[in-house]
């Protein structure tokens, strides 16, 4: 008998019976499955998570908003310069005058409750003073100039007119800018910032409804704080230098302030 005669036939898969077929497909169907299932759990996929995958949401789906919150109020403090210039032949004439003058201003307003720390010397500058002679070039000295300056602030501002008049009687004969400003304004921006969320929160429920969504959490916050920049009053040096001994006291207004938050959000869109 022949070999390929005697050898036996092996299977294949146009032999197998179509019933037997489709309940393979269907065990390997459910075995992938289960393996993807239990695959995604491992991960820590959940069904959240795979709707999301399956309508994406750009991370910049966000509302931004911006606003204002703006409080007024009174400055508290006035902040003034007072200086004392002298010159004399020598620098011991010009000191001892110098010094006469500035203790009294100092003494004075001492008397009008202003304690010492609000009185801080801010300038002390000596210098000499030199004439030149057109003629020969030569230059000689002629004597001392001495500047003395402080710095006053003034917590009761009934009393500005008082500090700038008193002050001119005793020898000051320098007066710098007065400058009116609040003292702790911290708390007038906290009361600002609040106002400014609450309309930047109010503003953003209205657009997110006017647009149909949903408002989420915050995801950023920023914020520009506008302090009120303290406006100078000039008290001019000619009303100062060559003053009658009795100088009317100025009456000074010191007007308001305002401490203005702009602050932006910006929500998530759910």
């Amino acid at each position: 008998m022949d070999a390929e005669n005697t050898s036996p036939k092996k299977p294949c898969l146009e032999q197998i019976p179509a019933a037997i077929k489709i309940l393979i497909s269907m065990f390997l169907l459910i075995w992938l499955g289960a393996l993807g299932l239990d695959r995604a759990m491992q991960a820590g996929i959940n069904w959240k998570n795979l709707a999301h995958w399956q309508n994406p949401r750009s991370t910049n789906d966000t509302i931004s908003v911006t606003a204002q919150g703006k409080v007024t109020a009174i400055p508290d403090v006035g902040l003034i310069s007072l200086s004392v210039e002298s010159r004399n032949k020598t620098v011991t004439e010009v000191q001892t005058d110098n010094t006469k003058k500035m203790n009294q201003v100092v003494d004075y307003l001492k008397g009008l409750k202003i304690e010492d720390k609000d009185i801080s010397t801010t300038q002390y500058n000596l210098y000499p003073i030199y004439s030149y002679e057109q003629r020969t070039g030569k230059q000689s000295l002629d004597g001392y100039q001495l500047t003395q300056t402080v710095e006053v602030k003034i917590r009761n501002l009934d009393k500005v007119g008082e500090v700038l008049s008193g002050s001119i009687e005793r020898g000051a004969n320098q007066v710098g800018q007065l400058t009116f400003s609040i003292d702790d304004p911290e708390k007038l921006q906290q009361e600002a910032r609040v106002k400014a969320i609450a309309k930047a929160r109010a503003k953003a429920e209205t657009l997110a409804q006017a647009a149909g969504v949903d408002l989420g959490k915050v995801r950023s916050f920023s914020e520009n704080v506008n302090n009120p920049t303290p406006y100078p009053m000039y008290y001019a040096r000619d009303m100062a230098v060559g003053m009658e001994s009795k100088a009317v006291a100025p009456q000074i207004e010191a007007g308001s302030q305002e401490v203005i938050v702009n602050v932006t959000l910006s929500y998530e869109i759910e």
